[in-house]
């Protein structure tokens, strides 16, 4: 098995805690996202790239924040990966290359440490080099090959943690079945969710730890 996480959930949760706070209306989202301090899109501004070019996907902090616009004209909500759980057939699958393809090299024990049970063996990004140069000085995606599914559950509450240490308690907790969680915190009209479920991206090929920003409900 393999786990790919975020050396830090710090810079995706307060950018979600400042989008929290805003108006993601057309001709107001540009100005939330300048509170952030994360790059111009690559398209000139948020609400160009949403809602124009349909480029929902924002880069900055070291990782990424992604725009919820499925009807086309507004923006439903923001969400982010923080993990990736992968059970590979082995050593030269192509889908575990991809999983920690960009990942940093080195020893990658300390960071784990914070919520990994002792005695993984935690490595970084040994399987291919890092290419993206998308990084943050303080941010980096992180990979232990030997982690198994107890690590990717404690990866699911360390983020959780780190939402409960700024916001409090969540206002709720939903398993929907051994594998799937979410804890979620109201704030005001909207609410902060943190889902540990099948990547849909991937279709499934991988499991995955994504912060949600939504309406509430």
């Amino acid at each position: 098995m393999a786990l790919r996480w975020l050396s830090t959930n710090d810079v995706v949760l307060d950018a979600m805690y400042l989008l929290a706070d805003g108006s993601w209306e057309p001709d107001a989202v540009d100005a939330t996202w300048a509170r952030l301090g994360w790059p111009t899109p690559a398209g000139g501004s948020v609400s160009r790239s949403v809602f124009e070019l349909d480029d929902c996907t924002f880069w900055g902090g070291g990782s990424w924040i992604i725009a919820d616009s499925s009807e086309g004209h507004r923006i439903d909500g923001f969400f982010s990966p923080v993990a990736w759980h992968y059970d590979p057939d082995d050593e030269d699958d192509d889908d575990l290359r991809e999983l920690v393809r960009e990942c940093v090299a080195g020893d990658a024990r300390q960071a784990f440490a914070g919520f990994h049970d002792p005695g993984v063996r935690a490595v970084a990004g040994d399987l291919l080099p890092p290419i993206s140069g998308r990084r943050h000085p303080e941010v980096e995606w992180l990979a232990d090959v030997d982690a198994g599914r107890p690590d990717f559950d404690a990866a699911w509450r360390h983020a959780c943690a780190a939402v409960s240490q700024r916001l409090g308690p969540p206002t709720r907790v939903t398993t929907d079945s051994l594998d799937d969680h979410e804890a979620t915190w109201r704030l005001g009209p909207r609410q902060l969710r943190v889902e540990q479920s099948d990547d849909f991206d991937s279709m499934s090929t991988y499991d995955a730890i994504y912060v949600w920003l939504e309406p509430y409900r």
